[in-house]
């Protein structure tokens, strides 16, 4: 009798649930230099180790970065740089937040994105409002539209961003495609 080698070995991971992993394991053996595949199933059970880190929290975020980063000769003002860094990263939260906590994600998300919207409505009435965090406002409200449209369970997303746009939307000038007769975002 021969002995098995295994020349090449591939991992299939399908996950089952957040706590029960399902493991899929394929081994492409070579046996007397016929070359077949071994199939095997190994189920394993993980529980949250208390040091793993915390989920994400957009309006945690959002808040933290706003207090850091206003400017600090005048208080008044809000480094727009940083919102609009701040407003691109809503998409990402979006899909963090409700995957590391799938009970509270949505809100995280949705009340990070709401204090964002209404900064950038507050730097409109003070006429302070630029192009370009209109535009990114715009573009964050689209790409979180996407997203919550092509991942499964995240559908009611679109309910929060079908609340904020309306807001955006009453900011621009009356033909809804310009801000100040420059041209804004539109997917």
């Amino acid at each position: 009798m021969k002995a098995i080698t295994t020349q090449y070995a591939f991992l299939f991971i399908i996950f089952h649930s957040s706590y029960e992993r399902q493991y899929f394991a394929g081994f492409l053996c070579r046996a007397a230099g016929m070359p077949f595949v071994v199939f095997g199933r190994i189920s394993l059970t993980f529980r949250p180790q208390p040091d793993q880190n915390p989920p994400t929290n957009y309006a945690a975020f959002v808040l933290s970065m706003l207090k850091k980063k206003m400017n600090r000769e005048d208080s008044n003002t809000i480094d727009q740089t940083v919102l609009r860094h701040c407003i691109a990263l809503s998409s990402s939260y979006l899909v963090s937040d409700t995957c590391m906590d799938p009970e509270k994600g949505a809100h995280t998300w949705f009340t990070g994105f709401s204090h964002l919207v209404d900064v950038v409505v507050a730097l409109h009435a003070k006429g302070q409002l630029e192009l370009e965090t209109i535009n990114a406002a715009s573009k964050a409200c689209s790409e979180c539209w996407s997203v919550a449209g092509a991942w499964r369970g995240l559908e009611g997303c679109r309910d929060g961003v079908r609340k904020l746009a309306p807001k955006l939307k009453k900011l621009l000038d009356e033909n809804g495609r310009t801000y100040r007769g420059e041209r804004v975002y539109a997917p």
